[in-house]
């Protein structure tokens, strides 16, 4: 290999978010669902005499419930559950608000059934039994995941000794620097290869060609830059990317399959529906409060571009002031002056987008897709990004991969770092993707994440 290869040893102090598989997320979502009927048999046995097959469909519901809101608050982040006082409060709440959650719907149960009062005591038993559960399992995963053989990953390139990242490009460059910032405790060693390579998509030389053939039929993993980008951080970084790659690459099917786009339409209007009238009244209150907090129109309308780059109006509910723009448009900032105190709300749990539920329902936009862009913004952007206008090849969406995983964009790096979440959505869509994106946003919504 040339002098400009490097590499990134693992020792025995490994980042947490590296060195622990995402397997772990598994256990513990598998561990749970075990708990719920361990809880509920052992209730069973010592305090009723009943059979399991009296347990029936609205307390599945329950359960399912249950564990979508410790998905929720973060329960199954692997990664969290290493640091030990952040688990037991994080787990600890969560489980808190789950079960009170669950003991309302129980007790709603009556609504419906009038002989359901066996199964209520059956469930809020075992409310009492699953968070010791919870918490022994987490306890376990921490204590494979301190020691030393629970420091190998599943994902081959988490699980190697030692990284050898072939030349020195900007792009690879950037990525050292990356894994340098997030990871610190990789550091740089010219060792002996014993792990993964990860090649830029510079031409190589024909020796370093060869050499790189005879570590693939050795049986070490080769990934190169954008795919590499992808499997750590779930984005693909528009300057790594070229034409031919967007040809050759698989993926994209949302954009090739018509089967795919009327099922995510079908869902969009049946969600859309459900959602403006389950949150109807929550609008109400809503559009009081902005007419009460400042003087102003109650909605703010905004032309925003679309689908093929065509352009639509989008409606939110007003957050700022009424002369917010007087000197032209500008990107909304952190601790933004012009945002009411009502619009902070607003915008913290996202009500403030509902009204583009209409727009969804119109079709000019989806529920989940890369967040439309103020055209006079796009032409700056596209000119300073590699490949900006892509995010607009699918329709855009009220929430988004980029929206959840990354804080809001200000600037043209952040719109640069947004696209390579966009990009990454564009190329994976399936509908799992877009329910945890939905999950997502619920977590948002909740702990006020928004901005």
């Amino acid at each position: 290999m040339s002098a400009n290869t490097s590499y990134f040893p693992k020792n025995l102090t490994l980042p947490t978010q590296i060195a622990i598989p995402r397997t772990i997320a598994v256990f513990l979502f598998v561990s749970d669902l075990a708990g719920v009927f361990f809880s509920i048999i052992s209730v069973l046995s010592m305090q009723f005499n009943v059979h399991i097959e009296q347990f029936n469909t609205f307390a599945s519901g329950i359960i399912l419930s249950g564990l979508i809101g410790l998905y929720i608050f973060d329960a199954y982040r692997s990664h969290l559950q290493v640091a030990i006082v952040w688990t037991r409060l994080r787990t600890i709440i969560s489980l808190i608000l789950v079960s009170a959650f669950g003991t309302v719907l129980i007790y709603l149960s009556n609504i419906w059934e009038a002989n359901w009062q066996l199964n209520q005591g059956i469930l809020l038993a075992s409310l009492g039994i699953f968070p010791l559960w919870a918490v022994l399992s987490r306890l376990i995963a921490v204590i494979y995941m301190r020691a030393p053989f629970g420091k190998v990953a599943m994902n081959p390139l988490f699980n190697s000794n030692r990284w050898l990242i072939v030349g020195a490009s900007q792009g690879a460059n950037q990525f050292k620097k990356d894994l340098a910032e997030e990871y610190p405790l990789l550091e740089s060693n010219a060792r002996s290869l014993s792990g993964v390579v990860v090649a830029t998509q510079a031409p190589l030389a024909g020796e370093e060609l060869q050499t790189l053939v005879n570590y693939r039929l050795q049986g070490v993993p080769i990934y190169e830059l954008p795919e590499a980008y992808e499997q750590i951080w779930y984005k693909i970084p528009p300057n790594l990317v070229n034409d031919n790659w967007f040809i050759f690459t698989k993926g994209f099917k949302l954009n090739s399959s018509q089967f795919h786009q009327n099922c995510k339409r079908v869902v969009d209007i049946v969600a859309a529906s459900v959602l403006l009238a389950v949150l109807s009244p929550l609008m109400v209150l809503a559009a009081i409060a902005v007419k009460l907090n400042s003087p102003g129109p109650l909605l703010y309308s905004q032309v925003r571009s679309g689908y093929n780059g065509e352009t639509l109006r989008v409606y939110k509910f007003r957050s700022m002031y009424q002369d917010a723009e007087q000197l032209g448009a500008q990107w909304a900032m952190e601790h933004d002056p012009r945002v009411t105190p009502v619009g902070r709300w607003l915008r913290a749990t996202r009500i403030d987008e509902l009204p583009q539920l209409w727009n969804v329902l119109n079709g000019e936009m989806s529920l989940i897709g890369p967040r439309p862009e103020r055209p006079e913004f796009d032409v700056k952007l596209a000119e300073a990004i590699p490949y900006y206008k892509m995010r607009y090849s699918i329709k855009p969406g009220i929430t988004g991969w980029a929206q959840v995983m990354y804080p809001y964009g200000a600037s043209v790096d952040d719109a640069r770092q947004k696209l390579s979440y966009d990009l990454y959505y564009i190329k994976h869509y399936s509908f799992a993707l877009d329910l945890v994106i939905a999950l997502k946003t619920i977590r948002v919504v909740l702990l006020g994440k928004g901005r």
